[in-house]
């Protein structure tokens, strides 16, 4: 219906799609490494039998092949041994193709960390993911934006006194007389959970800390010494805090910290 462009890991997979009598267009995945999807191809012993398959494909009735391409696993190590192995793996490849007729393939490997660190492998195209949401996993001169900032609302504020406890469990004892404010964002938005008594936000340049357990709608800051009030939003992570802080905080990567917000966040987008 939208002319959608395949993408096709063996054999069987381009035979239901041949089956269905409509012209596919596609492009063929090679696993030289990542061991996720593809036609396997970690040894160059394999390249005869990936020849052997692709060309099958390539005969099917309604399959047009107009693309190869391979995954990196490691783009980010700064010991590049393995990258530059997989290249060489589906360089090869690439090669016999030509050789054998298949001209004029798209042949595509990079992904954002390589496209910015080995300008050689670019070959026709490159695949750029994280760092279109400006976050690069490698050092860089680009100029890389956050995409995106999110932002939680002042639900209620509260004075707590010295010996009271915040959230479920009581993770957090108020020292001394606290102002509390309920945010309202929690783990079914997809702020996680792991957050929990580690995260910050800045607001007319303070730190206010998160405390006490996050919960599923609401998480807590502690608000002491500003003039926050109800219906004010403060900064989750964006421009002024990214996303990186909060995967550090919880031990994880930026794509999951951008992709764990659930549809409940409303989104507006700007031009």
């Amino acid at each position: 219906k939208y002319n959608l462009i395949q993408t096709i890991h063996h054999y069987d997979y381009a035979l239901e799609l041949s089956n269905r009598n409509t012209l596919i267009r596609s492009h063929i995945n090679v696993d030289t490494g990542m061991s996720r999807f593809g036609i396997y191809l970690h040894h160059s012993k394999e390249q005869v039998a990936v020849v052997q398959e692709i060309q099958k494909i390539g005969s099917l009735p309604n399959v047009l092949v107009e693309g190869l391409y391979t995954h990196f696993a490691d783009a980010d190590n700064p010991d590049s041994n393995f990258t530059e192995y997989q290249y060489q793996l589906f360089a090869s490849l690439s090669e016999e193709l030509h050789g054998q007729g298949l001209h004029d393939l798209v042949l595509h490997a990079c992904n954002s960390s390589a496209t910015i660190r080995f300008p050689k492998m670019h070959m026709n195209m490159v695949r750029c993911g994280i760092a279109m949401y400006g976050y690069p996993q490698v050092k860089t001169k680009l100029d890389l934006q956050p995409c995106m900032s999110v932002f939680g609302k002042v639900t209620d504020l509260r004075v707590i006194h010295i010996g009271d406890t915040v959230s479920y469990v009581r993770q957090h004892e108020a020292k001394e007389d606290e102002v509390v404010a309920t945010i309202s964002i929690g783990y079914a938005d997809g702020y996680l959970r792991a957050n929990t008594n580690k995260d910050f936000f800045l607001y007319q340049g303070k730190y206010l800390h998160q405390i006490g357990k996050v919960c599923m709608d609401a998480m807590m800051v502690n608000a002491t010494g500003t003039d926050l009030k109800i219906g004010q939003f403060i900064e989750i992570f964006g421009k002024n805090k990214t996303a990186t802080v909060v995967a550090k905080h919880t031990k994880t990567i930026e794509y999951e910290v951008l992709t764990n917000l659930s549809s409940r966040v409303k989104r507006f987008y700007l031009k």
